[in-house]
């Protein structure tokens, strides 16, 4: 709710030194917590959480904020992740963003736990995981290609097994090429691309990379 005594309830931007930026304006701030946060490349802020409000605005789970902080009133998620769902990870290809977390429907329509929204905040039913995860995503990566690595709790997908980590083509469907097998015990929390197109998994017991 502060950040070095001054208050600043869920979000802050601070400048290269630590101090506090207060050209970045968050007013009353978030209601509940935020969870992750993306840049985009016009300097825009996509964050998600488990809140409903950022400085009186109501954004279910999921905003975006102008580069000084004030809400982007053009993305409009609707009533977002339902059923007291919240936000854990986005990933961007173009203007799109897919967006992973605990939630069972999105904006009405059903959606277990990834959902792949336009940039209005809209959802884009060109994606469509089918009956989707047995758990919640707790991390999403996109390929340059438009591919989308997921990682989280789960065990199956649309009735295929994929054990903690599965790569999805750009409609959802999963993508037969990647099987990670049973390498994966624990979780996946974080995942990152190397130079050379490996995948480093972080995990509740540890890191792991693959192919």
């Amino acid at each position: 709710t502060t950040y070095n005594g001054e208050p600043s309830r869920g979000i802050v931007r601070i400048n290269s030194d630590g101090s506090i930026d207060k050209s970045f304006n968050v007013g009353s701030g978030f209601n509940l917590s935020p969870m992750c946060i993306k840049i985009l490349m016009d300097g825009k802020i996509l964050v998600g959480g488990n809140f409903t409000s950022y400085n009186g605005v109501y954004r279910p789970k999921i905003i975006r904020l102008n580069s000084d902080g004030t809400p982007d009133i053009s993305f409009n998620p609707g009533s977002g992740a339902e059923n007291g769902g919240y936000i854990l990870s986005v990933g961007l290809f173009e203007s799109k963003m897919i967006v992973g977390g605990f939630f069972n429907s999105f904006k009405g329509v059903a959606r277990n736990h990834i959902c792949k929204l336009n940039e209005d905040g809209t959802i884009d039913e060109t994606f469509d995981p089918g009956y989707g995860f047995d758990a919640a995503v707790y991390a999403v990566l996109v390929h340059d290609d438009g591919k989308i690595l997921a990682g989280g709790g789960f065990e199956d997908i649309n009735g295929i097994e994929r054990r903690k980590i599965v790569r999805l083509n750009s409609n959802g469907t999963v993508d037969l090429g990647f099987d990670p097998g049973l390498n994966i015990e624990t979780a996946v929390r974080d995942m990152v691309l190397t130079g050379e197109g490996k995948i480093v998994v972080g995990m509740l017991n540890g890191v792991r990379r693959l192919n």
